[in-house]
């Protein structure tokens, strides 16, 4: 269902293989999952944490998650936020938050 939401697997830069396309989806959705959840929730961050340490690599995510060619399809997200123990905000409550 998600591979036809690209236009071409080349759209993506690579010619995966089901598993690899699956496996990166799989991997970019949670750290957007995470990244969203971290945001909202300071306590969750390591103090190493090297993404909020910098304003700027946040900036640089909020710009990159907004591109259309690095959208993931958002029933992959919800579905997979879902699957999650997260508190009862949605996945677009915590998306708006971040962005």
């Amino acid at each position: 269902r998600s591979r036809i939401c690209y236009a071409e697997t080349t759209s993506l830069g690579l010619d995966l293989e089901s598993d690899e396309f699956v496996e990166m989806m799989l991997l970019d959705s949670f750290f957007i999952i995470e990244l969203f959840h971290k945001s909202m929730n300071r306590e969750l961050r390591d103090i190493d944490d090297h993404i909020f340490q910098s304003k700027q690599i946040v900036h640089d995510l909020r710009h990159d998650l907004i591109l259309l060619e690095n959208q993931i399809p958002f029933f992959i997200l919800v579905c997979l936020f879902n699957m999650t123990r997260l508190p009862s905000l949605g996945i677009i409550h915590i998306a708006i938050n971040f962005l």
